[in-house]
């Protein structure tokens, strides 16, 4: 094929041949990077984006290099802006688009910075900043970058970014390069490619959104909502729920062995209940894991209702026995198979609309009977559920003193189910023993009780005592552990005490012979 001499003579004038040259295969052999790989992730995005909105994407293209990202998703209709601060690069791109005089592309030499000063809100529906944000950082500084992008993530519908991570740019990008997009709720990887051609230096590809999240097997999904986890000892973005019409997507950012093991409990969970008595089909499972952490994606099918606590709060006339016989089927079905629920309290249900109850939180589901608060026995925990509902009264109760649970019940219960409940051991079979307690086939006669009625308040007292006493004997473990460390500190100081007398007699000694 004959090379045009005008655009040779644009190409040849490029301070960096970056990219291929649009509807150019004379060129094919000559760019720094081929693109395609990242070309065929960006169309797919396009198209689900698309889709979605029902119309052609208005695209804001970041450094758009030689315009081989605008003009290919110009090409699929995209209204196209490229803004590059390279005068020569612009040249070349207005020639391109020159060439396709269809295309709805306008190409702007203008700096990134002051170009989305000039960004109107929901002007652009996609944007790419692909490798451009180091560059910028190196004189503008990480935090002005991230302020910039975090008014762009209010503007915009979705962002695909690549950082380049490469030693050389280290002083110009955060210690975890997703710090530079904060203020998106939704991120991850898409792709990890070679910086240039066969290189092996990675640049991730991310989507970025407020208001979508995108995974290939569904493509876009539009956010209803979002909720952070609010805890303590967990950042508010560590675990974030999303809320996607008809599913519901679970994010982890793990940064301990603890994290971990409770993630790759409600996944084991899922896969094996999936869609079982009306539990939720795991859809898919996204994992990424770079130096930071690891980042999972559960998603899986939403299960429509509101929590048990918004229904009791709601004052809405319910059947509260009706509830906890619920609840305890579930406990007897997870017994059944090994299982145990360690946080059973009212935000960790579903009252679906069908007026039936469903478990939620399954990273706290495991085969050990593990309880996530005080008293640390689910069956005791099962009776503090069953005290918040009963009573309408459902904050979350700690209990970290009170040792009579079942008596604040008593008042719900017969004299006969007040002592049979109170004589459960450990080693039965603590839910379906209850549930037969609670609701049993046959009448029972209060008269046939024969239990002392102070049984479970020294039981409880006796389990509390024995938590503490456990407690202590860790403790005490640890510091029997730090003085031997403290005893070998010690001996050791005392050696650095005669080496440095020894030092000391020896200097003396070299003064005295100098002099």
């Amino acid at each position: 094929m004959a090379i045009n001499s005008e655009l040779s003579a644009l190409v040849n004038a490029l301070p960096e041949f970056y990219q291929p040259i649009y509807g150019h295969s004379e060129w094919d052999n000559k760019p720094l990077r081929s693109c395609k790989d990242r070309l065929s992730v960006i169309e797919k995005i396009y198209n689900d984006l698309s889709k979605e909105l029902g119309r052609p994407l208005r695209v804001l293209d970041l450094g758009c290099a030689q315009g081989f990202f605008s003009l290919n998703l110009a090409l699929r209709g995209g209204i196209i802006t490229g803004v590059d601060f390279c005068e020569q690069n612009i040249r070349l791109c207005k020639f391109l688009a020159n060439e396709h005089p269809n295309f709805k592309a306008e190409f702007i030499c203008a700096k990134i910075e002051d170009f989305l000063l000039t960004v109107k809100d929901g002007e652009y529906d996609l944007i790419l900043c692909l490798s451009i944000l180091h560059n910028i950082s190196k004189y503008l500084g990480v935090k002005k970058v991230q302020d910039m992008i975090s008014d762009l993530s209010q503007k915009i519908n979705v962002g695909i970014f690549e950082f380049a991570l490469e030693w050389v740019h280290t002083s110009y990008i955060p210690a975890d390069y997703r710090d530079f997009l904060l203020g998106f709720s939704f991120i991850r990887e898409l792709t990890n490619t070679d910086h240039r051609n066969g290189s092996g230096i990675k640049r991730p590809l991310c989507f970025a959104s407020n208001k979508f999240t995108w995974f290939k097997t569904f493509g876009v999904l539009k956010v209803d909502s979002v909720s952070y986890h609010v805890h303590r000892y967990l950042p508010k973005k560590d675990l974030i729920h999303f809320h996607c019409g008809d599913k519901f997507i679970k994010f982890f950012y793990v940064k301990s062995q603890g994290q971990l093991d409770k993630v790759q409990q409600e996944i084991q969970f899922l896969k094996e209940f999936s869609g079982q008595r009306g539990l939720p089909k795991l859809l898919e499972v996204h994992v990424e894991q770079d130096k930071n952490g690891i980042r999972v994606f559960i998603v899986r099918d939403k299960l429509e209702g509101v929590t048990l606590t918004e229904k009791i709060s709601s004052g809405e006339k319910i059947d509260r026995w009706d509830v906890i016989k619920q609840s305890l089927q579930w406990m007897i079905f997870f017994e059944q198979h090994d299982y145990y629920h360690g946080d059973i309290q009212t935000p960790n249900f579903i009252y679906g609309k069908d007026g039936k109850i469903y478990p939620i939180d399954y990273e706290e589901i495991r085969h050990q009977p593990i309880v996530f608060v005080w008293p640390y026995k689910v069956n005791l925990l099962f009776l503090i559920f069953m005290n918040a509902v009963l009573d309408l009264r459902p904050e979350r109760a700690t209990f970290h003193r009170e040792v009579r649970l079942l008596t604040k019940l008593k008042k719900h219960l017969s004299q006969w189910q007040y002592e049979q409940i109170s004589a459960i051991k450990d080693s039965e079979k603590f839910f379906s023993r209850l549930y037969d307690i609670l609701f049993p086939t046959e009448i029972q006669d209060d008269k046939k009780a024969s239990y002392d009625i102070r049984e479970l308040e020294i039981l409880l007292t006796e389990q509390f005592l024995d938590d503490i006493s456990l407690r202590l004997n860790e403790h005490q473990n640890i510091f029997g552990q730090m003085h031997n460390d403290m005893t070998k500190l010690e001996s050791h100081i005392d050696d650095i005490v005669q080496i440095i007398a020894a030092q000391q007699k020896r200097i003396e000694q070299l003064e005295k012979n100098l002099s």
